[in-house]
């Protein structure tokens, strides 16, 4: 009973966690829509519905009129997290658009916005090299030069997995 008192511990800490960070891009979610296999890694989140503002972000000429996810499954491969993506699967969304008064349109210049997006690109590659090329100075003064430190490695791992 000890390990089931630990798992459920686990599990309710999960779901706060999920909640929260679910909870600003969705509205229904509560515990019993929310299923979490600490052990398995799998996420189940059922029959909620996204929130209008996550449209305007998006900077679109609409509002979300209506929406229902049928089915958010995470899949969290535990034991190979360096190595393995985390799948996100979604099943039966359905979204109703209405267009926004031609007052509240904001035009984008695609040139424009292309260009900050490359500007975006560039900084996170940069940002990225910058922080790889420190924490390999960190690895080779704390292994004394030796090259291909755990961090390195576990980065690269990381990278490399993104999907």
């Amino acid at each position: 009973t000890w390990g089931l008192n630990i798992c459920n511990m686990f599990e309710s800490i999960l779901e706060r966690v999920l909640s929260t960070y679910f909870g600003r891009f969705i509205t229904g979610l509560d515990k019993n829509n929310l299923h979490v296999g600490v052990w398995s890694g799998n996420v189940q989140i059922e029959n909620v519905s996204a929130k209008p503002e996550i449209i305007d972000m998006l900077e679109l000429p609409l509002n979300l009129a209506f929406s229902h996810i049928g089915k958010l499954q995470l899949k969290i491969p535990w034991s190979k997290l360096s190595s393995a993506p985390v799948e996100a699967l979604i099943d039966s969304v359905y979204l109703i658009f209405t267009p926004k008064d031609r007052e509240s349109w904001s035009v984008i210049d695609m040139n424009s916005f292309e260009r900050k997006l490359q500007n975006i690109d560039e900084y996170a590659k940069m940002y990225f090299e910058q922080l790889i090329t420190k924490e390999k100075e960190k690895e080779k003064s704390k292994s004394g030069g030796k090259e291909g430190g755990f961090v390195e490695k576990l980065t690269a791992k990381i990278v490399d997995n993104l999907q």
